[in-house]
């Protein structure tokens, strides 16, 4: 019913005035480097409309109207939602410069990790089995990693097409990894997907992501 309501209220509105609040899902990271500097922007443009974030890369039923927009690194939204593949993307390591090796590749090995904490991706498996003695740092939050990395802590997996968006950090090249593929999810609920915010809101995100290809 809130759903339709919003849509109701959004009937005949002009782009410039459109109204509302969006709720969009994603990474922590994604959040704070990709979305969090833009906003500004944005909101100047559409002054009345209002962002909300929730910051999470679960697996949710979009169903249940968890959030109108969910950005998933390699998880899948589940039900019947308008779902679009952003990008598929390697898991690689990022450092600071200091890690880069002079020559070749680096082992996982002989490198502090900092983990990020997701049971269900693909990296997080294989590093708790290729390297569980090199982890330093363990985070449910992937920005909290990145900084850590960036202060020079460690290395941290990250999809390649985030990481090679954060200019203080360099990927490093690994000797043993498998470089997991990964795609990343832009998903709505198809009642959501069809009100003018969110609709507006959905392709700002995908305009951000197409800027970065």
């Amino acid at each position: 019913m809130e759903v339709i309501l919003r849509g109701a209220n959004q009937v005949g509105v002009d782009s410039k005035e459109v109204s509302g609040e969006v709720h969009i899902s994603c990474a922590d990271g994604i959040a704070d480097r990709l979305l969090a500097p833009r906003i500004s922007d944005l909101l100047a443009k559409y002054t009345r409309l209002k962002i909300r974030i929730t910051g999470s890369n679960e697996i949710m039923d979009l169903d249940r109207l968890d959030c109108d927009i969910a950005i998933r690194i390699g998880l899948k939204p589940k039900s019947d939602a308008v779902v679009v593949r952003l990008a598929e993307t390697k898991i690689c390591a990022f450092a600071h410069s200091k890690y880069l090796p002079s020559a070749g590749k680096a082992r996982l090995s002989q490198l502090p990790i900092l983990h990020r904490t997701e049971n269900l991706s693909p990296d997080s498996r294989e590093l708790r089995s290729l390297a569980p003695q090199q982890i330093v740092l363990s985070s449910n939050r992937m920005t909290t990693a990145i900084l850590a990395a960036e202060a020079g802590a460690g290395v941290v997996l990250l999809p390649q097409e985030f990481g090679k968006w954060l200019p203080n950090l360099v990927e490093i090249p690994l000797a043993e990894w498998s470089y997991p593929l990964v795609p990343i999810y832009l998903a709505s609920p198809r009642t959501s997907r069809k009100i003018e915010a969110v609709n507006l809101v959905w392709n700002w995100i995908k305009d951000i992501f197409e800027g970065y290809k």
